[in-house]
């Protein structure tokens, strides 16, 4: 259930090199303290398929205690709900206090708001049964009066518990805590503990949102990797494309006929589906010992253990975990191959990513649209010239499809269909007549159909620049899709015969030798 949520909050999150870990299928939003002894304790995950038609942002957190996440929701072609995400975790410090304060966990917003976290307090609103000292109620009554005032309810049921007690001789507590305001509770649907897999002696709380008209529907991409082509490739060679008999029709015959083909491979093709959390180095032992190390570490700030035993269960957690990534890391080694030892290096050369913030950009739609009017100023657009018949272009070959296909990577990113070169390939393996049939009518007619127009605008910063908030500190590329590019190829190949043909390129100019030779 934690691979399909759409934001997972972990409070005292495992770190590595004072950061929490990344997680496959996952973004990662953490504070960045101030102060090199203030410990990052808090990370929220948002799942990459819920990012890939929504949104969010994160306002800058320098506490390690507490992070926020803006999350527009779409919830129209271009409207967005804005759910307010906090996770906190509320400290015990040495003199007895907390660490954050009531009005921080419960800030006053219009948006629907909900805050969840480990708060570390107790209190009969969340747990009636229990018998509270004078000082625990001192302690947490100023969340839940700040709390009513900003308007915010408690989404626990009353007494179920959410944490376990390691000690049966006391009882289980309530200390994690999730509030709503106003404007989130209506869309609350379920507050809901799940069984105690985590490892820690903390339940998985799982709550569960309804959003008008909100598009939470996931987004899958096919596994190309996948593809069954034993039963493709029959279906293939009986497929054949029909002819464009009116040219002012052509986009609805290329839309019609590519859709053709698109929908049978993907009828073969299986979804992706999301990693697993998994640490291969993880062991059984790792598991107990860190069992062991959060109870004596809770016993001890509460003064109920020495701090020999605490340092002592700490030193064994944290030096298993080491000797576990060392003993994985020398299995690793002793069998990695030359793709390994070069997929180790990028990963140590990449930097992070800088995520634009643009003046008066407070949301998606906004930032989208100044970065367009930066890279792409507008212009006045002309009425689209029709299609003219050139009786004289020579029919594009199955040869020719495949001395362009030849080069071509089956890592280049694909554009908006997700279709990599290695599918056209396989299709043009299977039936060397249907790309010709695709691409015969636009040749001849001089077009090039709207649906190839689309493409996906990735936002690269460019390095080492004094300010990122500004347009000018990024670059964008453009990934068109292959079907697009494979035209784009064809025609180039013909261009070079030409060019050389008229003495327009020299023989050793781009290479231009090398590819009038393969045409």
């Amino acid at each position: 259930m934690i691979q399909t949520a759409h934001a997972v909050a972990i409070q005292e999150a495992p770190l590595l090199k004072g950061k929490p870990l990344s997680v496959p299928a996952f973004t990662a939003i953490y504070p960045t303290p101030t102060s090199t002894d203030d410990k990052i304790s808090v990370c929220t995950y948002i799942n990459n398929n819920f990012l890939q038609k929504n949104s969010f942002a994160s306002p800058p957190s320098h506490r390690g205690d507490i992070i926020s996440a803006n999350l527009f929701c779409r919830t129209g072609p271009n409207t967005y709900t804005t759910i307010t995400l906090t996770n906190c975790y509320n400290r015990q410090r040495r003199d007895g206090s907390r660490s954050i304060h009531p009005l921080t966990i419960l800030p006053a917003t219009d948006n629907p708001a909900i805050t969840v976290g480990d708060l570390n307090i107790h209190n009969p609103a969340t747990d009636p049964s229990r018998n509270f000292s004078a000082r625990e109620l001192r302690l947490s009554q100023p969340y839940m009066d700040t709390a009513s005032r900003a308007g915010y309810s408690i989404l626990n049921t009353p007494g179920t518990y959410t944490r376990i007690s390691l000690n049966q001789a006391h009882r289980n507590g309530v200390i994690d805590i999730a509030f709503s305001n106003h404007r989130a509770t209506p869309l609350v649907r379920k507050w809901l503990p799940l069984s105690n897999s985590s490892g820690s002696d903390h339940r998985i709380i799982a709550i569960s949102l309804a959003l008008p008209n909100a598009d939470f529907a996931p987004f899958t991409t096919p596994n190309w990797a996948l593809t069954n082509w034993n039963l493709l490739s029959p279906a293939l060679q009986n497929t054949q494309i029909s002819a464009c008999d009116t040219p002012s029709m052509l986009d609805d015959w290329f839309d019609k006929s590519l859709t053709l083909i698109t929908d049978m491979i993907k009828q073969h093709t299986p979804p992706k589906t999301i990693s697993k959390w998994s640490k291969k180095w993880w062991t059984p032992d790792l598991s107990q010992l860190r069992t062991i190390f959060h109870s004596i570490h809770r016993a001890f700030r509460k003064g109920r253990a020495p701090p020999s035993e605490m340092k002592a269960a700490r030193n064994a957690y944290f030096n298993a975990i080491k000797k576990a990534k060392q003993d994985h890391w020398n299995a690793f080694i002793a069998n990695a191959d030359t793709k390994d030892v070069w997929r180790l290096k990028k990963m140590a050369n990449r930097t992070e990513d800088k995520i634009p913030t643009l003046p008066n950009s407070p949301t998606p739609t906004l930032l989208n649209n100044n970065l367009i009017n930066a890279f792409f100023p507008p212009r006045p657009e002309g009425p689209s010239p029709s299609p003219i018949f050139f009786p004289n272009t020579p029919l594009i070959t199955p040869n020719e499809v495949q001395a362009a296909l030849g080069p071509t990577s089956n890592l280049s990113a694909p554009g908006p269909d997700t279709i990599p070169y290695s599918v056209w390939k396989g299709i043009h393996r299977a039936n060397p007549r249907i790309i010709p049939a695709l691409l015969n009518p636009l040749i001849q007619h001089g077009y090039h159909p709207l649906s190839l127009k689309t493409a996906n605008g990735v936002i690269l910063a460019k390095p080492n620049k004094p300010d990122y908030s500004s347009p000018a500190a990024y670059r964008i590329i453009v990934l068109l899709q292959t079907f697009s590019k494979i035209l784009e190829k064809i025609i180039t190949l013909r261009l070079a015969v030409i060019a050389k043909a008229v003495g327009l390129l020299h023989n050793h100019q781009c290479g231009s030798s090398h590819a009038a030779g393969q045409t």
